[in-house]
């Protein structure tokens, strides 16, 4: 894929960058969760043209994934290039399967693990599952550090 130079100031005008290690997270248009960005003709994936303004592809099939878990990103340090089942490692290795349907975070797992070490009340856990939109389950889950374990509270 050709990227004229001013497709690339316009992209780049588009983004918050911050330090090198941060997310940079895409300001524009989202849909689910994925920054899109109109190129040539045709709705590209944001974080994708970000790689592919700084990496050259060693094939062109393949997806580009983020290091950060964060959909929003397109720093090119928190990007590389793999294959579906790549892909698949990491929802399933992310210790949040849940992230992906935008119903935790690493914010809301901290104070679901405080509430259940230092609050516990007959029901806490149906609260909890019903507040986060997710399943008892999953809270339980979370209190045996099955998911989420490596945030500590």
């Amino acid at each position: 894929m050709l990227i004229h130079k001013k497709d690339i100031k316009r992209f780049w005008d588009k983004v918050n960058i911050k330090t090198k290690d941060e997310c940079w997270e895409w300001q524009a248009y989202l849909l689910k969760g994925y920054g899109q960005f109109h190129l040539n003709g045709y709705t590209e994936l944001a974080h994708r043209i970000s790689f592919m303004s700084c990496n050259e592809m060693k094939d062109k099939n393949n997806l580009i994934l983020h290091k950060c878990n964060n959909r929003k990103c397109v720093n090119p340090k928190h990007l590389y290039e793999g294959n579906y089942c790549d892909n698949m490692k990491d929802y399933y290795n992310s210790n949040n399967v849940n992230y992906y349907k935008g119903k935790l975070n690493e914010e809301a797992i901290k104070v679901i693990k405080w509430m259940l070490k230092f609050k516990y009340k007959h029901g806490l856990s149906r609260k909890l599952a019903k507040l986060y939109n997710v399943s008892e389950v999953t809270i339980s889950m979370i209190k045996a550090n099955k998911k989420w374990g490596h945030i500590k509270v």
